[in-house]
């Protein structure tokens, strides 16, 4: 996924870069215009022409939100760059929308830039520091890091040796199943238990004989 964009009137001068992790439309909006607000003079008003709705409304927006609703935003690091970026060269941006695929020719030019850098080897940094052991997080704070927790959790728990099966599992059933009694589902004490005998069950957990055995052999040592 490639971000570019063109000087209105003068399509030879332009520029572009690919997009490395975290792709979508809107950051591709986002990074042409911080390129754009790069190669601008100081105290300035810049008109940047767009397709992307989601993009000027972030940039209008970004002003009116406090840091906690910030940390909930995707491309919250680009758009700080472009608030900083705008205070430092006192720059006033206004952005227009344009109608995607109505036939404008600087748009129509601009998408087609973008989707040459494909084979670019040029990539657009993202990081405050520019080391290349750190990597932006620009999504949703507390979604990636609740994503990354469960992710481990999950990986941690597929290796333990109860979950050595000799046949193979339907998780697509295993887990619709444990959800119809997980979290909001589960409001009542006989789903609470139901909840808690398919947890035993798939875990290899529930007292059966060969369980007991092990737990208390002087008591079960008679069973086979």
């Amino acid at each position: 996924m490639g971000a570019t964009f063109c000087v209105n009137n003068e399509p030879h001068l332009s520029a572009q870069a690919n997009l490395s992790l975290w792709p979508s439309s809107t950051r591709s909006e986002l990074v042409a215009i911080f390129m754009a607000l790069l190669t601008a003079p100081m105290n300035a008003i810049i008109n940047i022409y767009t397709d992307s709705q989601n993009a000027i409304c972030m940039i209008n927006n970004h002003h009116n939100k406090s840091g906690r609703k910030l940390l909930k935003q995707t491309n919250s690091l680009i758009l700080l760059k472009i608030n900083i970026l705008l205070q430092e060269k006192k720059m006033e941006l206004i952005l227009e929308k344009v109608k995607r695929y109505s036939g404008d020719a600087m748009n129509e030019m601009a998408d087609e830039l973008a989707k040459s850098t494909g084979n670019s080897n040029h990539y657009f940094n993202n990081r405050f520091n520019y080391s290349n052991r750190t990597i932006p997080i620009e999504y949703n704070l507390r979604k990636f890091i609740k994503t990354l927790m469960n992710t481990r959790v999950a990986a941690e728990w597929s290796i333990l040796k109860t979950n050595e099966y000799e046949t193979p599992i339907d998780w697509n059933i295993t887990w619709n199943l444990i959800h119809r009694y997980k979290g909001f589902n589960c409001i009542s004490v006989k789903k609470h238990w139901h909840l808690i005998f398919i947890t035993k069950l798939f875990a290899k957990l529930l007292p059966i004989g060969t369980i007991l055995l092990q737990r208390k052999p002087d008591i079960y040592k008679d069973f086979v």
